[in-house]
């Protein structure tokens, strides 16, 4: 299984009020299907074409940029590259960028721009965007504009961003604005004030192909099935009890657990379901604990599994009791 996809990044090392966030989301890739027969077979394939962690084109100057740098044909080249994560304040960049010379009055906008080419695109069935974003943004494709979020309808260079806001988004792209050979993906980052202490950006772009194989006498076709999606019911514990190790398997009795659905979590404002963080604000659990379960059935045709998590700070994942992923978190550590 592999740990992938939309996650919050941790806020509590930055020195703001602690806050904790959780929510996951299962899919599986299994074959579903087999046909007996002489005519031609479809069938979908997934593939990303700009990884997180990509080479980016950035301008972090300040300046004005108005809307021809969203376009094919733009000249980026006295533009800065670096790598993803982009950004700065969080620690945790792989490239730096520059809010301008003043500390308590950074610039409102950094712009970022990277080409990808691609070929048959009348094979390409649906495109999507994961973009991970801190305060504002506005997403273009070859030029138009596919998502914004925390902007009002109205901006600028200088307009600061609504909110303060840091996390992950999937943006459905339409395969109709992707053009053979050459495409742009543009975004300006905002920031939500001129003190803002921080700014990040890092995308990935992934495509779904039509595919049609020769002609065959047995085909099989794969599908992608969401098994727990985001706002699934979780039972968790938020008393700051130590639970040992007893608590990730399969055949634990949680009955006596809470019950809520995602988003979990305190200190955003934005939680479906608020858990405890004990009796101290300046003391807090450091621990609060989740499990879900999800019947399955055919386990012998999944190819594949992927769980998205949405989470603050450290995070330890385990799968029928064995763990399967962990980030923010020491090789040893109990509750």
């Amino acid at each position: 299984m592999s740990p992938t996809g939309p996650h919050h990044r941790p806020t509590g090392r930055r020195g703001t009020l602690p806050v904790i966030v959780a929510s996951a989301m299962l899919l599986l890739v299994g074959t579903v299907a087999a046909v007996t027969g002489s005519t031609p077979a479809s069938a979908m394939t997934q593939s990303v074409v700009v990884p997180f962690g990509s080479s980016w084109s950035y301008l972090d100057d300040g300046s004005d940029q108005g809307t021809r740098w969203r376009n094919l044909g733009f000249d980026d080249a006295a533009w800065a590259t670096g790598a993803g994560e982009l950004g700065y304040g969080d620690g945790d960049e792989t490239t730096v960028v520059s809010y301008g010379p003043q500390r308590w009055h950074k610039y409102a906008t950094t712009y970022f721009r990277r080409s990808v080419t691609l070929t048959n695109v009348a094979d390409i069935a649906d495109a999507s965007l994961t973009v991970t974003y801190d305060d504002g943004a506005v997403i273009y494709i070859n030029g138009t504009e596919v998502r914004s979020m925390n902007m009002p309808q109205t901006f600028d260079y200088a307009t600061y961003g609504g909110t303060t806001d840091e996390g992950s988004i999937s943006v459905a792209v339409d395969p109709a604005l992707l053009v053979e050979g050459e495409n742009v993906i543009a975004v300006e980052m905002h920031q939500a004030n001129r003190t803002s202490s921080d700014i990040s950006f890092d995308a990935e772009l992934r495509v779904t192909r039509n595919d049609v194989p020769a002609t065959t006498t047995t085909t099989t076709a794969q599908t992608t099935t969401t098994v727990a999606p985001g706002d699934s019911t979780w039972v968790y514990l938020d008393d700051g009890s130590d639970q040992g190790t007893a608590w990730q398997s399969r055949t634990f009795a949680d009955g006596t657990w809470k019950r809520g659905t995602g988003e979990f979590g305190y200190g955003d404002g934005d939680e479906t379901t608020i858990v405890s963080y004990g009796p101290d604000r300046w003391n807090k659990f450091a621990a609060t604990y989740f499990r879900g379960r999800y019947p399955l059935t055919n386990t012998g045709s999944i190819t594949s599994a992927s769980l998205r998590l949405t989470y603050d700070d450290g995070v330890v994942v385990y799968l029928n009791g064995t763990e399967v992923h962990r980030d923010n978190m020491p090789a040893k550590f109990d509750y």
